[in-house]
């Protein structure tokens, strides 16, 4: 998926291994912010389960690019089912936060869905995570819950009308 988001900015797939450092500084800011602190956070192991998918499916994982400047990451998950897409991580820098790259890759991720057939986007969030209200303005609502590292997670899930 090569995407341009206008006015400035292009949607490639993500070399993970390149890429490792700003993955994992990303990673842990957001589970920082959803869970408060890092505890529970194991990097090498949730390093190691990206980059095995990465490996199984290179366009997996999705930077957004500003200029030169990376910005932004989304990583999507196809294994979860066949009528969902799961996304499994969503991360915007701070410095880069509601210009509406968020909502841009919510939207590549919808289209991509479309484009494998799949009915619907899934992702899961703590309850603390103040991306939460961003996910239910998108039109996310809560369909389940999962079992977190530190705390149980909520599922959201979001249906997907053709185009």
């Amino acid at each position: 998926m090569n995407e341009t988001f206008p006015p400035r900015g292009r949607l490639t797939p993500l070399s993970l291994p390149e890429n490792r450092e700003f993955f994992l500084r990303c990673y842990a800011e957001t589970w920082r912010i959803a869970h408060g602190d890092l505890r529970g956070f194991r990097e090498e192991y949730i390093y190691d389960m990206y980059l095995r998918r990465w490996e199984r499916e290179p366009e997996s994982l999705l930077g957004l690019w500003l200029g030169e400047e990376l910005t932004a990451l989304l990583a999507l998950d196809s294994s979860r089912g066949e009528k969902l897409l799961w996304i499994s991580f969503l991360h915007v820098a701070e410095p880069h936060r509601r210009e509406g790259l968020g909502t841009a890759l919510l939207e590549a991720a919808a289209r991509e869905a479309r484009r494998l057939g799949r009915q619907e986007l899934q992702l899961c969030t703590a309850r603390h995570n103040p991306a939460l209200r961003f996910f239910e303005r998108q039109g996310f609502r809560i369909v389940g819950r999962e079992r977190g590292a530190v705390e149980p997670l909520l599922r959201l899930g979001k249906s997907l009308r053709p185009e």
